[in-house]
């Protein structure tokens, strides 16, 4: 099964990558597939897998903040 979601794990990253790169173009697409790969990583290992909330939506949340933090208007 791990072999299995390889591919569905890179498409999901590569996808995350050229979405957030359309948002703050500053990085480069191989750079936010690294972050999120990294950001990604850590929580998996943090958090539990028991829970759907905390194992689902949670990343899914902090990314968007994350996302919304970086592209916020500048003053």
């Amino acid at each position: 099964i791990l072999i299995d979601e390889v591919d569905n794990a890179y498409g999901d990253t590569y996808s995350g990558a050229v979405s957030a790169h359309s948002l703050l173009p500053r990085w480069s697409v191989r750079r936010w597939g690294l972050a999120m790969t990294a950001l990604c990583t850590a929580l998996a290992l943090v958090l539990p897998m028991v829970s759907t909330v905390l194992g689902a939506a949670l990343p899914t949340l902090v990314l968007c903040f994350v996302l919304a933090f970086a592209t916020r208007p500048r003053r």
